[in-house]
């Protein structure tokens, strides 16, 4: 378990770039959410400081898809389009990556979303 409290909490930069608590909050959200996505296998969880609903959860066996629909949503993860991708430039299952690695894995959403 990693607990993170004040960080930079006194830095004038931090001050500077953000002027609310909310959108400080809405910022941490936003990383701990792409990390989540991206690394499947470990759990996350992100809820404010004093509130005792938890915004953000993930769990250590859930897939990328899982992780997609926990935080943006089942419909965006519904929307999800598988991608076929290859190492090297080689044809889809027969790419020069190590036997040991892992194929690449990857999706695209619909354009009817916007996540920024």
């Amino acid at each position: 378990v990693v607990t993170v409290e004040d960080l930079f909490y006194n830095v004038s930069t931090r001050k500077k770039a953000l002027k609310s608590a909310s959108e400080e909050y809405a910022r941490i959200l936003d990383v701990v959410g792409r990390y989540a996505v991206y690394k499947t296998g470990i759990a996350f969880s992100c809820k404010k400081h004093g509130d005792n609903r938890t915004e953000l959860r993930t769990t250590a066996a859930a897939s990328r898809v899982d992780n997609i629909r926990s935080v943006y949503g089942a419909q965006v993860a519904a929307s999800l389009l598988p991608l076929d991708l290859a190492v090297g430039g080689a044809a889809p299952g027969h790419g020069d990556a190590p036997a040991s690695e892992p194929p690449p894995e990857g999706g695209a959403e619909g354009a009817k979303f916007s996540l920024e």
